[in-house]
Formats: C-alpha cells, sequence, structure tokens
C-alpha cells in the first residue's frame, strides 16, 4: 500500500463558482505574500486541465485541483453523484515532503494554512485529507470519516454538534470565520513525524506527547468522541500495522 496524501474538498456542484480556482489562487497569494510560498494558477493553451502550482522558491512543492467527479462504486448512484458534487483535490509532491529532513520540506503549518483557506473559499461540504488510498475506502461519500486533517462545514457541524466537535481530543481544533469546524488530529502525517528513541529521550516526551505524533491513536480518540466507528465503504475495521506503532494502514 503507497502512502500518497492527499485533500479532498467536497462541493455541492449547484454551490460551486467556475471560476474558483482563479479565486483560491488570488487569495492564497494574499495571505503568503510574507513567504517564500506563491501560487501559480496554470492554464495551459488548448487544455481542459486547470489546476493550481503551490512553489516554494519556485520550486513546485504541492499542487490544487478540479475533478468533475469521483466514481463511486456500487451500491452508490454514480450519476446522481455526480449531478450532485464536485470535487478539489490538493496534494503535496511527496508526502514525505511534509517531513522537516526533506530536501522540498512543506511546513505543516502551512500546508494546514493553505487546506483552510480552500475550505472557506469553495464552501465545501467537509474535507478530509489522508491517505488516498484509505479516503478511496470511503467511496468518495466520506460519511463519519476522521483523518489526518478534517474540515466540518455547517451541515456536518449540526450532525456532529458544535460544542461536540470544539471538545474534539485533537493536536488543534478551530473554528473558522465560515462556520465550519476544523480538526487537526496529529502534528504530523502518517510514520514520517514520528520522533526516534533519541529525540524521545532528548525532549523528555511524555505517552501524553507522543499521542499527538501517532497519527492512528489521535484519530481512534477523535472517532471515539464523536461517536464514530472507523470503517471504509465495505465496513472493513482499520487498524495500526501491528509490528510498529508508526503509522501504517492494514484492513482487518
Amino acid at each position: 500500500m503507497g502512502t500518497s496524501l492527499e485533500v479532498v474538498f467536497k462541493i455541492k456542484r449547484k454551490e460551486l463558482d467556475e471560476n474558483i480556482l482563479n479565486k483560491v489562487n488570488k487569495k492564497l497569494n494574499q495571505e503568503f505574500t510574507k513567504t517564500e510560498v506563491k501560487f501559480v494558477y496554470n492554464h495551459p493553451t488548448g487544455s481542459k486541465r486547470k489546476y493550481i502550482k503551490i512553489l516554494q522558491n519556485d520550486i513546485q512543492t504541492g499542487g490544487i485541483s478540479k475533478f468533475d467527479a469521483y466514481i463511486p462504486k456500487p451500491p452508490y448512484n454514480t450519476q446522481q453523484h455526480r449531478k450532485d458534487f464536485i470535487f478539489l483535490n490538493m496534494w503535496p509532491i511527496t508526502t514525505s515532503s511534509l517531513y522537516e529532513k526533506d530536501e522540498f520540506y512543506f511546513p505543516p503549518e502551512d500546508f494546514t494554512k493553505i487546506a483552510k483557506i480552500v475550505f472557506e473559499e469553495s464552501k465545501a461540504v467537509g474535507a478530509w485529507g489522508g491517505f488516498d488510498e484509505h479516503l478511496e475506502k470511503y467511496n468518495w461519500e466520506f460519511e463519519d470519516c476522521i483523518e489526518w486533517i478534517n474540515f466540518f462545514g455547517e451541515e456536518l457541524v449540526k450532525k456532529y454538534g458544535k460544542e461536540k466537535l470544539l471538545s474534539a481530543p485533537a493536536y488543534k481544533v478551530e473554528e473558522l470565520p465560515n462556520k465550519g469546524i476544523f480538526i487537526w488530529s496529529s502534528y504530523l502525517f502518517g510514520t514520517f513525524g514520528f520522533p526516534s528513541k533519541k529525540e524521545i529521550k532528548e525532549k523528555n516526551l511524555t505517552e501524553e506527547d507522543l499521542d499527538f505524533y501517532d497519527e492512528w491513536e489521535q484519530e481512534r480518540k477523535i472517532a471515539k468522541h464523536l461517536g464514530i466507528k472507523l470503517k471504509g465503504a465495505k465496513g472493513v475495521e482499520l487498524k495500526p500495522w501491528k509490528k510498529t506503532k508508526q503509522l501504517f494502514w492494514q484492513y482487518a
């Protein structure tokens, strides 16, 4: 199983602004004026593909694209799904680029800040960021889904309860200007953020501290808090890889 990361923003088609990528691009450049991060709205001549390049020091380290529809598997109504929803997709060039020892280090603070802006500007129903293979298990419905980063729009806030979401045991929880709620499960994504034994000793990290490095443990706690049973589209339980506390997925 791979370790590709993506953030999927699910948007009601009837609420989509066709110029959304251009508007998101302008907003991002306004918010990141004092950093090394820049954004370029790319619309190649003669191509239908439009996307935003995320650049750091003029090197592309990520992107944001629009997808007309992900195709769900039965028993979901594919035609209705295409009619009702459209998606934006955000990704770093490589998952390891979220790790500060990587050549193209993409600070998690910047990554989540970008995701917050995309969520607010796109008026998404919700957004979820994690392993692409894991997201696919939810068949693009994302019912009762907790990932590395999570955005709950107004409808989902009503479903789970505002106070319940705001009190989730996560690395960071934030109420957004658009009445949505952002839950950042753990500081770093997947295995890349888990400290070595040397770092644990040097920083005198406790078990409670380590929970905030362990993505699986955080997602499990948040799901329990919200009354969610983490599962894929076919109802399979997700468990951490048994041989290591570092995060890989296996399916029961």
